[in-house]
């Protein structure tokens, strides 16, 4: 999911390989209501970029693709190919960088518009990949069970399985960043974004139907504060810019929820 800078919300569908403008509440079983765009494989994370563009992973193609024009997605809107299931999309320090699994270890991986993977674009790498979720555990929530934000001019990623989020600024191999963990003690976590009011990081939690608020210190997050909590399976989450509105999918239900915010 996805706020533009001109206030929609776009929300992925794995399954069905397109994207929807659900800006407008309403009915949306049918595939072809308010479709943003289509002919995708597997798209995942979107992620509008400071040049105005806007992009989604399509795991299913390894690919990124230019969606910021609407309608049906061809060979010409691919920027990027050739990397293993990309899931989370993030801008950082005037880099793309994206994460991704070729099922033996999680990494991220830095785009070069116009280019296909190569190793020497891995930033980060050596997670581990866990197989017990489901048979492919990073599908999942916000461009996947690995996600990628930036806190504080920090770039930080979350690993569903392992249950926490790693401090991975510096880039480098898991055996080294394993003890620069920001937070844990989270219960499979699959979408994270930060709060443009208080700068603190919010998580959702799939294996508790909460969303919890994570102090900016970080630490062991069992028992942080929940943000609100009620739902089967969350898995992301964003604000609109100012704050006042915040938009939740649940997974479990094919429903997006939209929490109005009093701000004291």
């Amino acid at each position: 999911m996805a706020i533009t800078p001109d206030r929609r919300v776009l929300v992925s569908e794995f399954g069905a390989g397109i994207i929807r403008d659900v800006t407008e509440p309403g009915d949306y079983r049918n595939p072809t209501v308010r479709r943003y765009a289509w002919n995708l494989k597997n798209p995942g994370s979107i992620q509008p970029i400071t040049d105005g563009r806007i992009l989604v992973a399509d795991a299913g193609a390894g690919a990124i693709v230019d969606v910021s024009e609407p309608g049906e997605v061809t060979a010409r809107d691919v920027l990027y190919e050739g990397i293993s299931h990309p899931y989370s999309l993030v801008e950082f320090r005037q880099r793309l960088l994206v994460s991704f699994s070729d099922n033996l270890m999680v990494g991220m991986a830095e785009i070069k518009p116009g280019g296909r993977y190569l190793p020497e674009d891995v930033f980060v790498h050596g997670f581990p990949v866990v197989k017990t979720l489901e048979p492919y555990p990073a599908l999942l929530g916000c461009g996947g069970s690995w996600v990628g934000m930036i806190l504080d001019d920090r770039l930080v990623l979350a690993h569903s399985a392992l249950g926490a989020i790693f401090d991975v600024t510096a880039g480098g191999i898991f055996d080294e960043l394993r003890a620069s963990r920001y937070t844990w003690g989270l219960t499979l976590p699959l979408g994270m974004t930060v709060d443009p009011v208080d700068g603190n990081l919010y998580v959702t939690e799939r294996g508790t139907g909460v969303i919890k608020r994570i102090p900016k210190v970080g630490g062991y997050a069992r028992f942080a504060e929940t943000f609100i909590a009620g739902f089967a399976e969350p898995s992301c989450i964003r604000f609109m810019p100012d704050g006042t509105e915040a938009y939740v999918c649940d997974r479990s239900w094919n429903a997006v929820y939209r929490l109005e915010l009093e701000r004291r």
